[in-house]
């Protein structure tokens, strides 16, 4: 039974991307929200079923999923077709290259500042240079669960802001040189990646490769140009990923577990690939949902309603940050158990729904304008990582949306060349 639902599962994954592309095959690119959404989610089911086997809870789970990737499209089609958009159309010859190299270079400058800020915060956290290298994890720890000023959280929250309009802007700029510059995209990968070992983090970097292929693709012209940059670029970054997690498995002492750091990474990588589906369908053979009615999927209104009393804080705690399953302790559940939360069963269908006619509203891939493209690319992020977490829980992510809207109010008869561009 469990083997015919994931088949199912499978088939209806290939059926919605292929009436995806009908849709709106004048107009199609290769990596959108739906496209991407299915295809993360074939592999994660495909990867699942052969790691982790059948459970008694591995049906309803798969049943789930199905219906929430395809509740998604459908609320997704509905605006995007209709082209229900925040943003109105406006003719834009081109891009104005000689003031994006200015920006350019303060979002480089910024990003630079970054790297230096977050490296001189972790090595005073670990109060060494040696306990730095060599007790990474124990650094990590004290990394996340550190509490800062006011005045720092903001200073960092803006740089952080400011580096994800870069990963953007970085590529279109690379792109609509008449000489192409790519020396630029070379050296925010080398900044990233000096990030990301800084802070011991696999998402951040892994999260700029996507947005960074995604702005690339996006700014391609024809989807014949996309499909053939798209089959020489994924081996790359495959490869360009499996360098990093062995990098960040050297970082953090793999070795220690007996296997060779190949193998204990590809192990990890599968593991928290698929663990999502396991420990959700056993979160929910475990616990009910508290029927939340959306405030974890708008977690972040809620937060701002609750202080300011306009509604009363929620009592209510997960029952199970953590799950057990295998040998090990997770709280990877994908974006499927924020919904679960607030609607219970109900949720596979409502949540997906609200999400994917939200991101219908806003990602429009014939829209020339930067507000455009930052959205749509950081909504193909949000989504490529549906199999992991819900990132709209997390401020700096609906922030991004909103700030590109004002660089673009800011910054519009500075970006574009045609005088109708404001």
């Amino acid at each position: 039974m469990c083997t015919l639902i994931l088949l199912l599962a499978l088939l209806g994954l290939i059926v919605i991307y292929a009436i995806d592309y009908r849709l709106n095959v004048f107009g199609y690119k290769v990596i959108n929200p739906v496209s991407v959404l299915t295809i993360i989610w074939f592999v994660t089911l495909l990867i699942h079923r052969l790691y982790f086997g059948v459970a008694q809870y591995t049906s309803i789970t798969y049943f789930c999923i199905m219906i929430g990737i395809i509740c998604f499209a459908c609320g997704f089609w509905i605006t995007e077709k209709f082209h229900f958009s925040f943003f109105k159309q406006r003719k834009i010859e081109k891009y104005n290259m000689v003031f994006f190299k200015k920006l350019v270079i303060i979002l480089t400058v910024l990003e630079l500042l970054r790297v230096f800020y977050v490296l001189i915060l972790v090595l005073e956290l670990a109060g060494s240079l040696d306990v730095f290298i060599y007790n990474s994890t124990y650094v990590r720890r004290l990394y996340l669960s550190r509490s800062d000023s006011l005045l720092s959280n903001i200073f960092e929250f803006f740089l952080n802001a400011n580096a994800m309009i870069g990963y953007v802007i970085i590529p279109i700029y690379a792109i609509n040189k008449s000489k192409k510059k790519w020396g630029i995209v070379v050296f925010w990968v080398m900044l990233e990646l000096l990030f990301a070992l800084i802070t011991m983090s696999k998402m951040s970097f892994i999260l700029f490769l996507i947005i960074l292929i995604s702005s690339y693709l996006g700014n391609l012209g024809d989807i014949r140009t996309q499909k053939k940059k798209i089959k020489k670029i994924i081996p790359i970054l495959v490869l360009g990923v499996a360098l990093f997690l062995i990098l960040i498995g050297l970082q953090r002492n793999y070795g220690q577990f007996g296997d060779s750091i190949v193998m204990v990474v590809l192990k990890k990588a599968v593991f928290y690939l698929t663990s999502s589906v396991e420990a959700l369908g056993k979160y929910m053979s475990l616990y009910e949902s508290d029927v939340e009615g959306g405030r974890n999927i708008f977690i972040i209104i809620s937060r701002i309603l609750e202080r300011l009393h306009i509604i009363s804080s929620s009592g209510v705690l997960s029952h199970a940050e953590f799950i057990d399953i295998k040998y090990e302790s997770t709280n990877v559940y994908s974006w499927f158990r924020t919904f679960y939360l607030d609607f219970s069963y109900a949720g596979y269908i409502i949540g997906p729904i609200i999400i994917g006619t939200i991101m219908g509203c806003i990602y429009n891939p014939n829209r020339n304008r930067i507000s455009n493209q930052i959205c749509n690319a950081w909504i193909i992020g949000t989504v490529a990582m549906s199999f992991y977490t819900y990132l709209w829980g997390q401020t700096i992510y609906v922030f991004v949306l909103v700030y590109a809207v004002v660089l673009e109010f800011v910054l519009g008869k500075w970006l574009y060349c045609s005088e109708n561009s404001r």
